[in-house]
């Protein structure tokens, strides 16, 4: 067994949400994702996540993308089942931008039936980002299913800040700055 070494899974919201759209629109749920509005995005997730039935199919027939997504997600399943769920502790959501974007990975770890056992961990990179984290928090936080979750982890919530994108994205002081204040405002909330 791996008995050393806990990993972590880490993929881009934006491909979390390219899947999901493939998805909605292959059930006929939404023709477009991406047009709806955070709070609609938010309550179909919410219904989603509540929702029995399974959501992805025995056999993905889909884009690349969306296949290895698909793909990523049973692998952490299946690691848990051979290795306990030590060995994958945490998914991270690279370059979150709203609620949505963590409460697709819940969808996900539901599905493959790890909710319970993963640390779901937004990243926020961009300047904008960091602004706006402290208000994702409290949306999520807010959240009926996320906080089911939260209970079943403890009340823990990892929270990952990019240093290197918010540089590339705002330059050095705005970035310093920007990390600075969102800490603060996370801290609070």
């Amino acid at each position: 067994g791996l008995h050393l070494v806990t990993l972590d899974i880490r993929e881009d919201a934006r491909l979390h949400r390219s899947t999901l759209a493939e998805l909605l629109h292959y059930y006929g749920q939404v023709d477009n994702y991406a047009a709806l509005s955070e709070e609609a995005k938010q309550a179909l997730l919410t219904r989603e996540i509540t929702n029995p039935r399974p959501f992805f199919p025995i056999e993905p027939i889909f884009s690349e993308t969306t296949n290895r997504v698909i793909a990523t997600w049973r692998m952490i399943a299946r690691a848990h089942r051979q290795y306990g769920s030590v060995v994958i502790d945490s998914v991270i959501a690279s370059m979150s931008a709203a609620p949505s974007d963590t409460l697709t990975m819940l969808l996900f770890a539901r599905e493959v039936g790890v909710q319970d056992s993963v640390d779901l961990v937004p990243l926020f990179e961009t300047i904008d980002d960091l602004r706006g984290a402290a208000g994702i928090m409290e949306v999520l936080f807010a959240n009926p299913e996320y906080h089911k979750h939260l209970e079943k982890r403890g009340m823990r919530q990892q929270i990952m800040l990019g240093y290197s994108d918010s540089n590339k994205d705002g330059g050095y002081f705005s970035s310093n700055w920007n990390l600075y204040t969102a800490q603060q405002a996370l801290a609070d909330v």
